[in-house]
């Protein structure tokens, strides 16, 4: 890549984790105009074979053409905005002692991914399809670090975690007390992560965050967050057992976004509309997203887990004492009423009196079409 230097974006998508480059050793040359960085992969293959102890990469690094294997390392100072990063780049960066992560003042957007160390054994294979995870000092990587880096980073307004296995001590009493600030943060996103490392993160984030997403995340109704003020919670393609009903309870988003989760049913809806005493300003309490106006749910892989006549009860519930026939309802000081619901995706049946109950009954009704609209 003999123009590298001229680059202003470079993306890197490749089948397996271990064939992504090491920065900065697999780069050629310094990258003074790089703003846009990306190193994406579809499955991690990090792995530890336990009977001959050592790791092992069933693809070789990546290198670029020219670059020796065991070229001088020059100092790494890229000027990124954005960064989607593999794991095992993340743990050399402090495994190594480079400080280039903590240097980036303009980076706006972070995702770290694809870093979970397997055990595997060809002489005794588990037994049950499942596989330890492994860590060593070679291949460790700890969240502590990595949110301390980030803490000089106060453009940061997007940060992603995925398929990320961090190791963390067992023992409560030894965790860190320190708190990173990480206000820049407008969202945050988990896909794939485990609860304890959800929880660890969010506990020693100070953020405000404007938006949470979870995401394929397994387990979590193990989650305990005490901060449940983000104005927007997105909940996507979570397990067929997840207790919707209960995670949702404290939450006090206005904006509630559901992808294909098949717990979202009329039992999580008729717990939405369940009031609990009032305000003090006389209003009904809502344990369960007390503030909210806005309801999306895209059902694009399967038919909705919920039916039109539960929808109604919520907003009827939600709406008690509003008068539709105010232009100005939604600036009442009456009840908890839902604004906006977008429905999209596959869709339930619905009739032409229930369209026209619920496009009186809101400030805007999307029954199908693009979910973005």
């Amino acid at each position: 890549m003999p123009h590298i230097h001229r680059c202003v974006t470079l993306h890197i998508d490749v089948t397996v984790s271990t064939s992504l480059p090491i920065l900065p050793r697999h780069l050629p040359s310094q990258v003074p105009l790089l703003q846009h960085l990306s190193l994406d992969c579809e499955l991690d293959l990090n792995m530890w074979e336990r009977d001959e102890q050592k790791h092992i990469f069933l693809h070789a690094p990546l290198r670029f053409e020219g670059n020796s294997p065991n070229a001088l390392e020059f100092e790494f100072r890229p000027s990124l905005k954005t960064l989607s990063i593999d794991g095992r780049n993340v743990q050399n960066i402090f495994a190594k002692g480079y400080t280039w992560l903590s240097e980036m003042y303009e980076l706006s957007e972070l995702k770290v991914s694809n870093y979970m160390p397997m055990v595997m054994s060809r002489r005794h294979p588990p037994t049950d399809n499942t596989a330890d995870r492994h860590t060593c000092q070679k291949c460790e990587t700890f969240p502590i670090p990595l949110l301390a880096a980030l803490e000089s980073c106060d453009q940061l307004a997007a940060l992603t975690f995925e398929s990320i296995f961090f190791e963390i001590d067992p023992v409560e009493e030894n965790h860190p007390d320190e708190m990173y600030d990480l206000s820049s943060l407008y969202s945050i996103v988990m896909r794939d992560m485990e609860p304890v490392m959800i929880n660890e993160i969010f506990r020693v984030v100070d953020h405000s965050s404007q938006s949470v997403a979870f995401v394929q995340c397994p387990r979590l109704n193990e989650v305990t967050l005490l901060f449940k003020f983000n104005p927007t919670l997105q909940l996507v393609y979570l397990e067929d057992n997840f207790d919707m009903a209960s995670f949702l309870e404290g939450w006090e988003c206005e904006n509630l976004f559901i992808t294909s989760c098949p717990s979202f049913s009329d039992t999580v809806l008729d717990m939405l509309a369940v009031q609990e005493g009032l305000l003090p300003n006389g209003r009904p309490h809502f344990p369960r997203c007390k503030l909210l106006t806005d309801l999306h749910l895209h059902y694009p892989d399967s038919y909705p887990p919920y039916t039109v006549g539960a929808l109604k009860r919520f907003m009827e519930a939600r709406g008690r004492g509003v008068d539709y026939s105010d232009e100005d309802w939604p600036y009442a000081d009456v009840g908890a009423p839902l604004e906006r619901l977008i429905i999209t995706g596959n869709l339930p049946d619905l009739l032409e009196d229930d369209e026209v109950w619920f496009r009186s009954h809101l400030v805007k009704f999307q029954w199908g079409g693009d979910p973005d609209a």
